[in-house]
């Protein structure tokens, strides 16, 4: 039966980033359940007794909006959209009863692109570049907009014949959820104002402010799962989830019908 000829070399064709891993921190995207919020990552500021987000806001700041702090309180790990990997395509047709190994070559490079923004700050507005500074310092990862990922080693996979397939990149998405603070500000001339940490009452608080973002290793590389997926050969269509890795099922990492993945099974002529 085709879909039980599958046959994978090695452990697994499931590849984490390819560099040095912190499987020792609970809250490392390797550690984390998916689609499950964490309440106990380390907080790199905690909120006050009143819920507000005091301890991330500086003490000075270049423009009244500046005066922000954001204290993270929910983190959860999501699979992104797949990012196919270019002539990546491997075909089985025609390989009689042998099997066709499918190869991703080492420094193989793609581009994960975040669409979505920093959220507007709720009551308090601000400038995007306010919040996101204000977000960056105070979540366990930094919001990008932008980051790309390239192999560090060849993998691969054996296909039999009658199968195709392609390799692809799921992207570790990272939602931050938390509390973001404002406090007022003092002029103090020359572009400088003092962010007044005692006017409490004055504060305006965004609770359940939450960010997406994708997840960036300290090298500056996306975090991610490397993993072929499997095909049918003529209609370049995927084969069931069943046989995919299971975090391909995941939600919207799929792009469906994969007309965009060069199989040059599909461009064949007559019937």
């Amino acid at each position: 039966m085709l879909l039980n000829s599958i046959l994978l070399i090695g452990a697994s064709i499931t590849f984490v980033h390819g560099r040095v891993i912190q499987r020792d921190v609970p809250c490392s995207p390797e550690n984390m359940p998916v689609n499950v919020g964490l309440t106990t990552c380390t907080k790199k500021f905690p909120l006050d007794s009143a819920g507000h987000c005091i301890s991330a806001i500086p003490s000075l700041a270049i423009d009244p909006s500046a005066c922000t702090g954001y204290c993270e309180q929910k983190l959860t790990l999501n699979y992104g959209q797949e990012v196919p990997f270019a002539n990546s395509h491997c075909s089985g047709v025609g390989n009689g009863a042998g099997n066709t190994t499918c190869t991703l070559q080492q420094s193989q490079s793609v581009t994960v692109t975040n669409t979505v923004g920093i959220s507007a700050g709720g009551t308090i507005g601000g400038s995007i570049d306010d919040l996101e500074a204000a977000f960056n310092l105070g979540a366990t990862w930094s919001w990008s907009k932008a980051v790309g990922y390239e192999t560090t080693a060849s993998q691969a996979a054996s296909i039999s014949s009658g199968m195709c397939g392609y390799w692809t990149f799921i992207p570790y998405l990272m939602v931050s959820c938390g509390t973001l603070t404002n406090i007022p500000a003092q002029s103090l001339g020359k572009g400088t104002y003092l962010c007044d940490t005692k006017s409490v009452t004055s504060l305006k608080n965004t609770i359940n402010w939450c960010n997406t973002t994708p997840q960036k290793d300290a090298n500056g590389h996306a975090g991610g799962k490397v993993v072929f997926v499997f095909t049918d050969c003529k209609t370049n269509n995927l084969l069931p989830m069943a046989v995919q890795d299971p975090a391909y099922a995941f939600p919207g990492v799929s792009t469906g019908q994969l007309a965009q993945v060069d199989n040059p099974d599909t461009k064949q002529s007559g019937p």
